[in-house]
């Protein structure tokens, strides 16, 4: 097996679910232009094993910003590869519900903020946490809380069985026995390519 058929097997050996390698042209010799021209209608990148680029190529590539590696090791290559793949991954986000709070009554309601007083029925609700608002079990809403008081002090967080002021953005028009269900987005690790 020549060197070429080892990269490509190589190459063809990485995978991910979301992320698929295309290799555009393979072959011996110089780097030039078209191969150049090629990555940037791809919007890809040039890898070279044991060869050269062009000067005419090399200035090309630096004007049209394409990236340009070479290589004479063939792990390298790899690892080259897999880190640019691993860049492509998009984290992912899980949901996790915090807490549920009932709306117990409203103090001010304006168009896109209400100031309201609630109990916290479960878990705890904290400053920041983006809130579902259901009413008769159904979602009719969504918002943030930008503030928590207790006694008319700012305090970070709600426990289950506490009552809390909230001053709360979002557009819903918020009423009394409505649930405010909050939530946060956890980054989940990435599934990188190893």
């Amino acid at each position: 097996m020549g060197s070429l058929e080892a990269v490509e097997e190589a190459i063809n050996k990485l995978e991910h679910p979301k992320i698929k390698i295309n290799i555009i042209k393979r072959g011996l010799g110089q780097i030039n232009e078209t191969d150049i021209l090629r990555a940037e209608v791809k919007h890809g990148h040039v890898f070279g094993f044991n060869t050269q680029i062009s000067t005419s190529a090399d200035l090309l590539a630096k004007n049209k910003n394409i990236p340009v590696k070479n290589f004479g090791i063939i792990y390298e290559l790899i690892d080259e590869i897999k880190d640019c793949m691993n860049k492509l991954i998009q984290p992912e986000f899980k949901t996790i519900e915090t807490g549920q709070l009932k709306v117990l009554k409203i103090f001010r309601q304006e168009a896109k903020q209400t100031i309201l007083g609630g109990q916290v029925v479960s878990g705890k609700i904290e400053k920041g946490n983006r809130c579902l608002i259901l009413r008769d079990q159904k979602e009719i809403g969504l918002g943030k809380v930008s503030k928590i008081q207790k006694s008319q002090q700012d305090i970070p967080q709600a426990n289950a069985g506490e009552e809390c002021g909230l001053q709360f953005e979002g557009k819903t028009q918020i009423q009394p026995d409505d649930i405010l269900r909050a939530f946060k987005e956890v980054e989940q690790e990435k599934n990188t390519i190893q």
